[in-house]
């Protein structure tokens, strides 16, 4: 991986066309309360190149549509379900510009006849994680990673699983603040950059990201346009 890389978060349409990008591998923490618009950050950070979305509390069906009705253009767009997911098999999500969006859909996988467990979860996405094989060029979202955040040490572990096999960006949406998951906070600052969600006095949605691991500011905060 190239060191000096930077890859384009894809955000430039909720930005009023002003540029942000991340260093090649970024794992970028998306943060928010559960009423903050991060459908469409995400959506929009699916559209601007190939990428797998794990959607954890989702079916994928509804997550593939979420994504093609909050970005314009062209999409390839993979998602699974994972975690707490209903056990559906995955939608590719394609579209050309101007065209409307193609769902291929894999048939029902079976229920699982037990629980999943906290640990249970890790395993799955580890194991999806490193089917992708490593430095893939395509964008990483798992949407939502909140409950990961429990298990703080599994959880640490796991995003150093995702650096090793993205060279492109991780997009992580964990709800914050959440007193069912007092945790969060110390994943967040392991992330390498963190993007709030957050109202202004205007009650407008706006995105800061202040924070880059061992470094500067990466932008300072701007207004999202919904």
């Amino acid at each position: 991986m190239d060191a000096t890389a930077r890859v384009d978060s894809g955000l430039a349409p909720l930005l009023d066309g002003r540029s942000l990008t991340f260093p090649a591998g970024t794992v970028v923490a998306l943060v928010g309360p559960p009423e903050a618009p991060t459908d469409s950050v995400l959506a929009r950070a699916a559209a601007v190149r190939p990428t797998t979305y794990y959607s954890t509390k989702r079916a994928p069906d509804w997550a593939a549509e979420t994504v093609a009705a909050s970005a314009d253009g062209s999409l390839d767009v993979r998602v699974e379900g994972v975690c707490h997911a209903p056990r559906a098999g995955p939608v590719h999500l394609r579209r050309e510009t101007g065209q409307k969006p193609r769902y291929d859909r894999r048939e029902t996988e079976a229920p699982e006849t037990a629980r999943e467990t906290a640990e249970d979860r890790f395993d799955r996405l580890s194991a999806r994680l490193f089917a992708r094989g490593e430095d893939s060029p395509d964008t990483l979202v798992v949407d939502d990673f909140t409950d990961y955040t429990d298990k703080t040490r599994r959880c640490l572990s796991l995003l150093d699983s995702i650096r090793t096999v993205t060279e492109s960006i991780t997009w992580l949406h964990i709800v914050y603040p959440s007193q069912d998951h007092p945790e969060a906070e110390t994943v967040i600052t392991a992330a390498d950059a963190v993007c709030w969600i957050e109202r202004n006095d205007n009650n407008e949605a706006q995105l800061a990201v202040p924070r880059r691991r061992a470094g500067a500011p990466v932008t300072d905060p701007v207004s999202l346009s919904f």
